[in-house]
Parts: C-alpha cells; sequence; structure tokens
C-alpha cells in the first residue's frame, strides 16, 4: 500500500504543489483501487478455501462413502450415480465461476490501470 501510494505521489496535494491542499479525487481513487484489490484477494481467498473443502467433502463421497453404499445395498446405485454426475456437474460449474472471477479481475486491473 506504501508503495502504491508513493508512486503516485498520494495524488492530494499535487495539482497545486502545495502537500495538504490539493484535491482529493486522486488520493480517494487510488485508496478505492487499492480497497478493491483487496476485495478480489479476499473472494479469491474465500471461493478457494470453499471449493477445496467441497472438492474434498466429494472425494470422500466418490471415494469411499459410494462404494461401502453400493456393497452394502445394490438398490442404492442409482441414487449414488445420480450423486456422481452431481459431482461432476460442480466440478464445471466451479470451473466457469473460476473462469469468470479472472475474468472480472482482469478487466477491473485494467480499468484501474487506465485511470
Amino acid at each position: 500500500m506504501r508503495r502504491a501510494l508513493a508512486a503516485r505521489g498520494a495524488g492530494a496535494g499535487r495539482s497545486t504543489g502545495r502537500a495538504g491542499h490539493g484535491y482529493p479525487g486522486p488520493a480517494r481513487s487510488l485508496l478505492n483501487r487499492m480497497a478493491m484489490r483487496q476485495n478480489y484477494w479476499s473472494l479469491g481467498a474465500f471461493c478457494a478455501t470453499c471449493c477445496r473443502l467441497l472438492a474434498t467433502h466429494h472425494l470422500l463421497e466418490d471415494e469411499a462413502m459410494f462404494r461401502k453404499l453400493r456393497t452394502a445395498d445394490r438398490d442404492l446405485s442409482p441414487i449414488l450415480q445420480r450423486l456422481e454426475e452431481e459431482h461432476e456437474l460442480i466440478v464445471g460449474l466451479i470451473t466457469c465461476l473460476d473462469q469468470k472471477l479472472v475474468r472480472m479481475i482482469e478487466f477491473n486491473v485494467h480499468k484501474a490501470a487506465d485511470l
């Protein structure tokens, strides 16, 4: 954050040449971009944690629980098959979400760089 402020000359004060007497717009814009960067990082960290937990949950079901249930009761096979298909669908949805989040962040990073 300090490097970003230093690189921009803190924004405020530059328009008049006197520190503390400039327009706050550039500094506020910089602070907003830094806040958005933090929000993107937080969203990414939250999403990654949820996805890891979901992947672990599904792995345990697919590799252990579903096998044991099939062995214990063959009548559960159609239900377990459907759950496995849903797991595959969810992987596709998570991949799509991840791609959209990356595009959103890239777009906003490029947009902020143009300011």
